[in-house]
């Protein structure tokens, strides 16, 4: 059974479609919402987050109101402890 040239690339042709595809469908997923500006409590989502990830909190007060979108706040603070934590066990 003999592959042909135009067999071998019709294939890489197909992976690259595929690959292409993926991409654009990540892409969409990846890309943030606007944002939903509110005020609310930062200590409250610190609180929840030291629960998942081990790290100090000290602060005199128990609210700490904050302005901004509170799920993209809480990636990005779920993201720094992610990398500290993998910069810590290097």
């Amino acid at each position: 059974m003999s592959i042909t040239f135009r067999q071998i690339t019709v294939t890489i042709s197909k992976r690259i479609n595929k690959l292409a595809e993926f991409i654009q469908s990540y892409s969409q997923l990846a890309r943030l919402s606007r944002p939903q500006k509110q005020t609310f409590d930062l200590m409250k989502t610190l609180v929840q987050l030291q629960e998942l990830y081990q790290f100090s909190l000290r602060s005199q007060d128990e609210t700490l109101m904050f302005s901004g979108d509170e799920s993209q706040i809480e990636q990005l603070l779920i993201n720094l402890l992610k990398n500290a934590q993998q910069a810590c066990a290097d």
